[in-house]
């Protein structure tokens, strides 16, 4: 979950906990969800109205509330903060309700729940282990960021704790990168001030659950996204103040170096797609950078805030959240910018994600 939808909801009233991957290639074809984009809805914050929509790869079907259809009119919880995905099954990541649910990703059929987690946000797989991130950041007395770590009967094997918050995470080239700072909010009444908590991403060796590097960023900025493409990590970090930086880490050495994307605004989201960088900024424009020059490509017309946001197969996704009041406004361009399709799925919509 999103400042954003934190602050629309807690309003006046008492301050509330602020709780709130990319995808394997899949494994076989069978099933109704194959060859298409699943789009992970949050739903609004304490109530069990999250669900995941579906789009065909040449968006001529939509399908909503996906899982509930599949499991007998089952709610999923409260908030659907990301989902992962490794063989025939989809893992969803319900932030609020304190667990993760295990489904076909073709049928979309329950299977299971892990529920021994508290307050997951990501997740990642490597050597046949699951890492969930964890954290709390508010209130103090009660933060906590950690690392869950799974067999694959998703028994919880090992924590690892952090210093700082544990947010992004993804399997390159057989280690774990985990985002261990980013933003938090400091709070004077209804007021919050965001500050960076470092610049610094940990890596997971598989073999010992151990961390076995530490790479820090030489940028003032905020973490804002950290994604995989190729076996290797990017990382955004960007600020009004220090401006967009965007690194790559190399995946099997953890080597890091700073790519020179030029000019970019102040950078919000950030994907890779078939070796070209694309970075949202906070002004709505989406550029392109294929590792020669920048492009800005267009400024998305949403009228509320841009709250998912992916390229996958040279088509760009983005999610308006109008507030979390209404269900959320997808468009979808290709990589030239030209507009496809446009259609509503779930309230929050945060994530796409190939099946």
């Amino acid at each position: 979950m999103k400042l954003n939808q934190f602050l629309f909801l807690a309003g006046a009233s008492a301050m509330l906990t602020l709780q709130s991957c990319r995808t394997d290639e899949a494994t076989s074809s069978t099933g109704n969800y194959q060859n298409g984009i699943f789009i992970t809805n949050e739903g609004n914050y304490g109530k069990p109205n999250s669900g995941v929509s579906f789009v065909s790869k040449d968006l001529s079907f939509t399908e909503n509330d996906i899982y509930s259809k599949a499991n007998g009119g089952e709610p999923m919880g409260d908030v659907l903060n990301s989902a992962g995905f490794h063989g025939n099954n989809a893992y969803w990541v319900m932030n609020n309700s304190n667990k993760i649910i295990v489904t076909d990703r073709y049928t979309m059929k329950k299977k299971s729940e892990i529920t021994t987690t508290e307050q997951p946000r990501y997740m990642a797989f490597a050597n046949n282990y699951i890492y969930v991130t964890e954290n709390r950041w508010y209130p103090t007395e009660d933060a906590f960021s950690k690392l869950g770590i799974y067999d694959q009967n998703h028994n919880r094997v090992k924590t690892i704790t952090f210093d700082r918050l544990s947010e992004k995470i993804v399997s390159a080239s057989n280690y774990i990168y985990v985002q261990t700072d980013g933003t938090k909010y400091v709070y004077n009444g209804n007021t919050s001030v965001a500050v960076p908590t470092g610049h610094t991403i940990s890596r997971i060796n598989p073999t010992t659950n151990e961390v076995d590097k530490i790479i820090t960023l030489n940028h003032t900025g905020m973490i804002k996204d950290m994604v995989e493409s190729q076996g290797d990590v990017y990382v955004m970090s960007s600020s009004q103040s220090a401006g967009t930086a965007i690194f790559r880490v190399e995946g099997t050495s953890g080597n890091i170096s700073k790519i020179n994307t030029g000019a970019v605004g102040i950078g919000s989201k950030l994907a890779v797609d078939n070796g070209t960088i694309y970075i949202l900024d906070s002004n709505k424009n989406i550029f392109k950078y294929n590792g020669v020059s920048t492009t800005k490509l267009f400024m998305s017309n949403a009228s509320t805030y841009i709250y998912g946001f992916n390229v996958i197969d040279e088509k760009i996704y983005i999610s308006e959240m109008n507030n979390f009041t209404s269900n959320s406004t997808i468009s979808v361009h290709n990589a030239a910018g030209t507009l496809l399709k446009t259609f509503t799925t779930g309230i929050g919509s945060n994530g796409f994600y190939k099946n």
